[in-house]
């Protein structure tokens, strides 16, 4: 269970903010830009993911695009996108990494802001451009934030 929000919440923020996805908010919409982060276990990551990708099991993370090109009324939020991330996928890749479930979590949404900050994992230049954003993220985040403390492991 998560055991310091806030901390989640300002390590995320530096992730969205090296992730360069601010970036990518058009100007009418800024300020007003949200990204949901959602942490879900493994039986939910497994139906979205059968659901939306049509593969069966839990995954780490899955990223779903949600800006709307249409006008924004004046007081209106402008949606980026939602980013899931499997919780019990954490648990287990920490374990099996030697890392902690924080890290393994920040990991997955750092991924998933890259995604929607345009960044592409197909082919094998595109994978190692956006590993190397991931390693500078987690490096970065890792000396700012006990990660250990978000999760207790």
């Amino acid at each position: 269970a998560l055991r310091n929000r806030r901390l989640l919440m300002k390590a995320v923020q530096q992730a969205l903010t090296m992730s360069h996805l601010e970036e990518t908010v058009p100007g009418e919409a800024a300020g007003r830009a949200v990204l949901n982060v959602v942490v879900v276990d493994a039986p939910t990551m497994a139906e979205l993911n059968e659901t939306h990708l049509g593969h069966s099991g839990p995954t780490d993370v899955l990223t779903f695009d949600l800006r709307d090109t249409g006008p924004l009324e004046a007081d209106d939020e402008w949606v980026v996108g939602e980013v899931y991330v499997c919780l019990d996928v954490a648990v287990r890749a920490a374990a099996t990494y030697t890392t902690s479930v924080g890290y393994e979590v920040l990991l997955y949404a750092s991924h998933g802001m890259l995604h929607l900050a345009g960044e592409d994992d197909r082919v094998d230049r595109d994978r190692r451009r956006m590993r190397s954003a991931e390693r500078r993220i987690m490096t970065r985040l890792q000396a700012a934030w006990p990660l250990v403390e978000l999760f207790g492991y």
